[in-house]
């Protein structure tokens, strides 16, 4: 048996190209290969890989069945509903979408888990601004389809003093499923706007951000005592 050129699907991309050989013993009637498929995260519809069955010995010949087509359907793809969200800090809880996206007519077999990460990467700090556990996850029943939705649920915390906008950094973690794949949207990032009136230490051009707008760097050794501008 082998795998032949003329199918859709790309060799090495989707899919492992295969060839090896299939022994009967007397009184056995059915064998098995394996195809390996290629796992991505691309939408590309159904494709196909061409196999064959060729060269019989010790007395056999080929049936009429000697070639098949093999179709690789997509798995639907796990995915946030947006990449970046906003929330003021007195907001309480914020409510994030995760949802599965694919062809019309599929379906999960049975119940799909996704651990939803906090990758700690954000200005936000953990349990001072929001509350996440470390074990959140989202699950999809079976059954569930293209355009089902599942939410988690971000406690946003008001820590009471003046703050620049913070961020927290999400993440779909990969998932073990023959029916679903994460999609290229595994990421989110979360805006938290301050609320609380008064000056930003440090902020002093007023715009809630401390950077180096808010400072002009200049050299004080050339002998200007008066004159600032001479020291640039």
């Amino acid at each position: 048996y082998q795998t032949v050129l003329g199918g859709s699907a790309s060799a090495g991309v989707d899919y492992t190209p295969a060839s090896g050989t299939l022994n009967f013993a007397d009184g056995e009637y059915l064998k098995t290969f394996t195809i390996p498929i290629v796992v991505d995260t691309m939408f590309e519809g159904t494709e196909t890989v061409m196999l064959e069955l060729f060269n019989p010995t010790g007395g056999a010949t080929l049936g009429s069945k000697s070639t098949a087509t093999l179709e690789i359907t997509e798995p639907m793809l796990v995915s946030f509903a947006a990449t970046t969200l906003a929330t003021d800090e007195t907001a309480g809880i914020l409510s994030i979408d995760v949802m599965l996206d694919g062809q019309t007519g599929q379906s999960l077999a049975e119940d799909l888990v996704v651990r939803v990460d906090d990758l700690l990467t954000g200005s936000a700090v953990l349990d001072t601004d929001y509350t996440l556990p470390a074990d959140t996850t989202v699950t999809f029943g079976a059954g569930s389809g293209p355009g089902a939705t599942e939410t988690l649920a971000v406690t946003i915390l008001d820590n009471g003093v003046p703050d620049p906008t913070r961020t927290i950094d999400l993440a779909l973690a990969p998932i073990d499923s023959f029916d679903a794949a994460i999609s290229n949207h595994t990421s989110l990032v979360v805006n938290i706007f301050d609320d609380e009136v008064g000056p930003l230490a440090g902020d002093f051009n007023g715009n809630n951000i401390v950077d180096t707008a808010d400072y002009t760097v200049w050299r004080d050794t050339l002998g200007s005592t008066t004159n600032l501008a001479a020291d640039a």
